[in-house]
């Protein structure tokens, strides 16, 4: 299914890349069948050119991860069709943003745009109308957005095979690059991604409720991550502030993570007046250790 739907696009961006290079001001720019340029698409933290290797991504579980699809030193395009997967155990796919690429201040039709979350493949297929870029092109083509979610010490970010028609010449890798119709050579770089030391936060319940002049408990777990040691600081915010308002207090106000016992738990109590308003009250639990900082929020309904 896959390899038809791809077989299909492709149909379909030779199809607009036609009508594109018919139109009066296209056909006096170069076109590249000859292929002047084989360029690279590449994984990168910046969105501006490849690096020199294929770079290592880090971070922590429960933070965020951009990867930038980059092209440099092709020759002239005006489409493009790619695919990128990661081990979706570890990273998964959330957005995808073609935001200030190649084809920038351009009228584009993007004819595909997924994230999925099973396979962890991240696609993007775009294409510009009475544009094409110039040659060499070097830039930005889109830019994934990811959750790290599991551990890992070298996990591959790199491109699936599958696919009819590859920019990459004798492969079936998912890159296609297209100039007018024409499937412009590529070489390709994928990176690689680990997880540093860090931790999460989790709350037994997202709400609670209680009646005035009672209170109630939730329990939060702190689970280092990465080989995570060291003391997360906990703090209770209650919004909004107002007079007579419930109170939260953390028992305790922090926990300590090592080697050996890598989960914590402290219990969160919320205590409402006899003259606490009713209405809704949202409690915010920050852990914070070093620059590392996650929060989890419980909604609290006093009646």
């Amino acid at each position: 299914m896959e390899r038809s739907n791809r077989k299909k696009l492709f149909v379909s961006i030779l199809l607009i890349g036609l009508v594109s290079a018919s139109l009066s001001f296209l056909q006096a720019m170069p076109r590249s069948a000859h292929a002047q340029f084989t360029g690279i698409v590449c994984l990168s933290a910046m969105t501006t050119s490849c690096p020199s290797s294929a770079p290592t991504f880090s971070g922590s579980v429960g933070n965020q991860i951009v990867v930038n699809v980059v092209i440099q030193g092709s020759d002239s395009l005006n489409g493009f069709d790619i695919s990128v997967q990661a081990d979706p155990t570890v990273l998964s796919p959330v957005s995808i943003s073609s935001a200030g690429n190649v084809f920038a201040g351009q009228m584009t039709a993007t004819l595909a745009n997924s994230t999925n979350t099973s396979t962890g493949v991240a696609r993007l297929a775009e294409v510009v109308f009475g544009f094409m870029t110039p040659s060499p092109t070097t830039g930005l083509l889109f830019s994934i957005r990811y959750n790290i979610v599991g551990s890992t010490t070298g996990t591959p970010i790199a491109y699936p095979s599958g696919c009819s028609s590859s920019s990459v010449a004798g492969t079936t890798t998912c890159v296609q690059v297209v100039n007018a119709g024409t499937v412009d050579p590529e070489t390709v770089q994928g990176a690689t991604f680990t997880t540093t030391a860090g931790f999460t936060l989790t709350a037994s319940s997202s709400s609670l409720s209680l009646n005035r002049g009672s209170s109630g408990s939730v329990t939060i777990t702190v689970t280092g991550t990465g080989g995570f040691t060291g003391s997360v600081s906990l703090l209770a915010v209650v919004s909004p502030v107002i007079k007579h308002g419930p109170s939260a207090t953390l028992n305790p106000a922090s926990v300590t993570l090592s080697a050996s016992t890598t989960v914590g738990t402290s219990s969160l109590t919320v205590s409402a007046l006899h003259s606490t308003p009713i209405r809704a009250y949202t409690v915010t639990v920050t852990g914070s250790s070093g620059t590392i900082s996650h929060s989890v929020t419980i909604q609290v309904t006093v009646s």
